[in-house]
């Protein structure tokens, strides 16, 4: 459901929500996939920032329904408006991902690809942006409650409601984003590459 100050604008396909104020966001539960340290699991989303830099968070997972709990943003911006994209191991610890600038007013598909074996990936308009280092992959935390998703936001009380939750070693800010998103999808397995580009070129 949306909540906030959000209006229906011109999508990547057909119709987005935009979102322009700090305490609109997109909230849905029960995303169970999160269960177990051996889940595989993958995010697709379309993007479109309205301002160039001063972060906002695109994805948010928390165990709480105000954005608190277990909580990270598995796709995040920082404050000069590079992509960063994050998993939870068990620790609980974060791992991140730098990915590029994004353009402003222009859509660009954003993936991420997350497993057990084969670690995180980032994917930008189908192309490999950024991987984990290593042959290895990534250790996934264990939810034992279905998470909720939170999107263009941390927290239904904007920047300020949602704390303690966990970042990785590359600097982000989370909080309101400003833009639109389109056809976020979320997938209980291992996209390949070549669903990843499929998904980039509808």
């Amino acid at each position: 459901m949306a909540y906030g100050t959000n209006t229906i604008s011109p999508g990547a396909f057909g119709y987005a929500l935009n979102f322009s104020s700090t305490t609109s966001y997109f909230q849905a539960q029960c995303f169970t996939m999160t269960k177990g340290s051996n889940s595989s699991y993958s995010f697709s989303i379309w993007v479109n920032p309205s301002i160039s830099g001063g972060g906002g968070s695109v994805i948010h997972l928390s165990t709480s329904q105000n954005g608190n709990g277990n909580c990270y943003d598995p796709l995040v911006f920082t404050v000069t408006g590079e992509l960063v994209a994050q998993t939870m191991q068990s620790g609980p610890s974060v791992y991140s991902l730098l990915g590029p600038v994004l353009p402003i007013n222009t859509w660009t598909h954003v993936a991420i690809v997350i497993s057990p074996a084969n670690g995180m990936r980032l994917y930008v308009n189908g192309q490999l942006s950024a991987l984990t280092s290593g042959a290895g992959g990534v250790n996934i935390f264990a939810y034992t409650n279905p998470a909720y998703i939170t999107l263009a936001n941390e927290s239904p009380l904007g920047p300020s409601g949602s704390v303690g939750c966990k970042n990785g070693s590359i600097p982000i800010v989370p909080g309101a984003f400003a833009g639109a998103l389109d056809e976020f999808r979320l997938y209980n397995r291992e996209l390949t590459s070549q669903e990843v580009c499929v998904l980039a070129n509808l």
